[in-house]
């Protein structure tokens, strides 16, 4: 999800010309710090929905 909730379109990375500039832009944008936190709350529900509480 991008900073405005919208989803992010991914483009595929190849080795050409262009290879370097995308991979660092997308490594740039991981490094953002909403979507750093949208990754924490992802991995929380993932978690939770595949161990749930199983201490009941």
């Amino acid at each position: 999800m991008g900073p405005n909730g919208e989803p992010v379109q991914h483009e595929p990375l190849v080795r050409d010309g262009s290879f370097m500039p995308r991979m660092i832009d997308h490594y740039t944008e991981m490094q953002s710090s909403y979507i750093h936190e949208r990754r924490q709350v992802d991995l929380m529900e993932h978690l939770w929905a595949v161990k749930g509480n199983e201490d009941e």
